[in-house]
């Protein structure tokens, strides 16, 4: 037997105000940003056993972003896996400033979203659904209204009794990265954030980007495309690949 839930109406949300409040206090949201550093210490990434990429150090404090860039297959994709604790590196360490990652791996959870090039979306559930899904996984029992919200934002509120598998790829896209929205954290690890987004939603990832720095947050972006944000350091994987050290 299918279970209906009756929600009460929700208030107009425009982008304006939810970044308001997205930035104010909120008592019920399960993680508060506190600005501390995250730094990679002397990082080596392995594929089987090929060396990727090698003496990688990074140092990311509160407000920063720092975009990799370099050819398909240098290791953008694998240097935000380990970042996000999901690989862990053959050698170095990744570490806040108040411990390693290797030590507190579930309060190092708590502090990162991963955005991966994949949407990773569930084809028969709707997008309300997809989003709530994901959002009780990382935030037990959310509110409706967080999950709306952060789908009008993103402008396919319209689409929540929609399933999934009627989306173009741009809307799924959306979708995917709304969950940057309802669940608060420190890092934002992104992998092309911005394939099938049309101009529109690039200028509102923008924002949204800079608004979680200004509130204390940090991000890494894993793109082939300059993004144009202040305060954002490039890094050139490039540099750290094996081919280049014989050169």
């Amino acid at each position: 037997m299918d279970c209906f839930i009756s929600f009460p109406k929700l208030k107009c949300f425009t982008l304006k105000n939810f970044l308001r409040r997205w930035s104010s206090p909120d008592p019920k949201r399960s993680v508060i940003i506190i600005s501390m550093e995250f730094n990679g210490k002397n990082i080596l990434c392995k594929r089987g056993e090929k060396e990727v990429f090698s003496g990688l150090s990074i140092k990311l404090v509160p407000g920063e972003i720092i975009e990799l860039h370099g050819p398909n297959g240098i290791g953008k994709t694998s240097l935000l896996r380990l970042i996000s604790g999901i690989s862990k590196p053959t050698h170095g360490t990744f570490y806040w400033s108040d411990g390693t990652v290797s030590e507190y791996p579930e309060r190092h959870f708590s502090r990162i979203t991963l955005i991966g090039s994949a949407d990773a979306l569930k084809p028969m559930l709707t997008v309300e659904e997809n989003l709530y899904d994901w959002t009780w996984l990382n935030r037990p029992r959310p509110e409706r209204s967080t999950i709306i919200s952060a789908l009008r934002v993103f402008g396919i509120d319209a689409l929540a009794d929609t399933p999934v598998r009627f989306l173009s790829a741009g809307q799924k896209r959306r979708l995917t990265l709304s969950r940057l929205l309802t669940v608060e954290t420190n890092l934002w690890l992104l992998d092309e954030p911005t394939i099938a987004l049309d101009s529109e939603a690039v200028s509102l990832l923008k924002k949204l980007l800079v608004k979680h720095c200004e509130s204390g947050g940090m991000a890494v972006i894993a793109t082939n495309n300059d993004m144009q944000i202040q305060n954002t350091r490039k890094v050139n994987l490039l540099s750290y690949a094996r081919s280049r050290q014989h050169e």
